[in-house]
């Protein structure tokens, strides 16, 4: 059995994502196409996007005040591939008028290398 190896530099990225993303989504929402490959995909609650424009405009669909409360993430390493990450994050959020909810989301997120950054290839929000 080979012993579990964590990147740092996953781990860094996971902790980027985490902090900083959902802070973009919540309050400069024009912003958070910085963290998506041109061709990314993204999966919102069983609704799916795929590149910059349709992804765009379903952040600016979303309502203006949107909060998160990050609970945990789990980050591992993908050996032998481009997708450095995949990253795990759940917790709850709430839109405005609506009840709070759970959800849970996973990112692959790309880098080429250490000094390159990291972008979202493709994410699937869930809430529950």
């Amino acid at each position: 059995m080979s012993e579990l190896y964590i990147s740092p530099y996953s781990v860094s990225i996971a902790q980027k994502i985490v902090k900083d993303y959902f802070q973009t989504v919540m309050g400069h929402r024009s912003d958070v196409l910085m963290y998506y490959a041109h061709d990314a995909y993204l999966q919102w609650d069983g609704k799916d996007y795929h590149g910059h424009g349709e992804i765009q405009s379903f952040f600016e669909q979303l309502p203006a005040q949107v909060t998160f409360y990050i609970t945990g993430f789990d980050v591992q390493s993908v050996s032998e591939t481009d997708l450095l990450t995949m990253l795990v994050v759940f917790g709850s959020y709430q839109m405005p008028g609506a009840r709070m909810q759970d959800f849970h989301c996973s990112f692959f997120i790309q880098s080429h290398n250490e000094n390159a950054l990291a972008i979202i290839k493709s994410q699937c929000f869930s809430c529950f």
